[in-house]
């Protein structure tokens, strides 16, 4: 009797994702196997997505021109595909241009475009003009490549990469769907190292049936081989899961898994996420170095590891980037101790992003991190 009542609760509360698979409250059911009829009518569903767009060697990114539709946050974008919001800046002399790219805690998810970091920074410093190129759903990966697209136009003195730790998990992925089951099927590049250097695989992006035909049969991919998220048992069809609760219980022992991964790649117990991220982030110095701007990288604290941000040692990410002689802004120290001592209350929206209050109080301290730098590309210096 037990087991038939908790095999009838656990079908009762089953939903669906935004992707069209199963759900128990925020465990995604195994096997990860979607249909290929599901993926050809999600796949086209971003096809008509008026702001967020596939992209041939990104993955995705921002329509030029693009704007978010009626009745959500509105997020518009300039010709370049940069995010709008900042006042227009005229060019001048005494005109400081910084580029910013990184993820959706660059792009500032979940705020109007006036609302965003970007927006305060300039606002809040005379000479300066702030150009957003951040993208929703990015890793580092992503974000350096889009910087190279552009950088033969952005004539900025500063370019700043931005990093969310998450972005660690981000970088060791090339099909999304396997790091957030509940979230979307694109495809992403990915750099693996090799030797002294790296190696960019999936570029350009799977095509949309060769991308359905791994998702349907993944065990058939060699491309896979390379992406962490990507566990076999996981997408393995099992005649137990004819019963819903055994179903489940296997799934909560997945989620279970990538909460455990997620921390090993945070700490450096699992050396990969943090060493990539570190290989991009050296590349992207070097190449912003040799194009005559001030490479940057900014730190943005993440919610669910506050509580680390005040030991008197900083994140491994953090050692690691400085140990290779990276340039890092952390706003752990500042930002993040600022967050603590005053409460995460009106900082954050609901979907985890900051709120607007949140972006201003970032820009506030980063503009204190910046001066030094500021003041080197105001002076004429040369990127060290």
């Amino acid at each position: 009797m037990t087991t038939a009542l908790a095999e009838l609760a656990a079908r009762v509360i089953t939903t669906h994702t935004e992707n069209g698979m199963p759900i128990v409250g925020s465990v995604p059911l195994l096997p990860l196997r979607p249909s290929p009829a599901l993926l050809r009518t999600r796949l086209a569903s971003y096809a008509h997505s008026s702001y967020l767009v596939r992209d041939r060697l990104l993955g995705w990114t921002v329509r030029p021109g693009g704007r978010t539709e009626p009745g959500r946050v509105i997020y518009s974008a300039d010709a370049r595909g940069a995010r709008t919001g900042q006042e227009p800046v005229e060019s001048s002399a005494g005109t400081l241009r910084i580029a910013t790219f990184g993820d959706s805690f660059t792009h500032c998810d979940e705020v109007a475009d006036d609302a965003t970091w970007q927006h305060y920074l300039q606002a809040a410093q005379a000479g300066l003009e702030v150009l957003n190129f951040g993208v929703p759903g990015y890793g580092t990966d992503q974000a350096f490549l889009r910087w190279r697209r552009h950088r033969g136009s952005l004539d900025a003195r500063i370019v700043i990469l931005g990093i969310w730790p998450e972005n660690i998990c981000r970088n060791v992925n090339i099909v999304r769907y396997y790091l957030a089951p509940s979230g979307g099927f694109s495809s992403k590049p990915r750099f693996v190292r090799d030797g002294a250097g790296m190696r960019l695989l999936n570029s350009p992006i799977l095509p949309d049936d060769e991308l359905i035909a791994l998702l349907s049969a993944p065990e058939a991919s060699a491309l896979l081989e390379h992406d962490l998220w990507y566990r076999p048992a996981d997408c393995a069809v099992s005649v137990f899961y004819g019963a819903r609760a055994w179903r489940l219980a296997a799934s909560v022992a997945s989620k279970v898994w990538r909460y455990r991964a997620r921390q090993a790649l945070y700490s450096g117990e699992a050396p990969e996420g943090i060493a990539i991220t570190v290989a991009i982030a050296r590349q992207f110095s070097s190449e912003v170095r040799e194009s005559g701007a001030i490479p940057l990288v900014l730190l943005i604290p993440m919610r669910d590891l506050l509580e680390q941000r005040v030991a008197p040692q900083p994140l491994p990410l953090v050692s690691a980037l400085r140990a290779a002689a990276v340039d890092v802004i952390d706003l752990g120290p500042t930002f993040g101790r600022a967050i603590l001592e005053h409460g995460l209350e009106g900082i954050y929206q609901p979907q985890g992003h900051h709120s607007a209050r949140g972006n201003e109080l970032l820009a506030l301290h980063l503009r204190r991190a910046l001066q030094p730098w500021i003041a080197r590309a105001r002076a004429g210096a040369r990127p060290r």
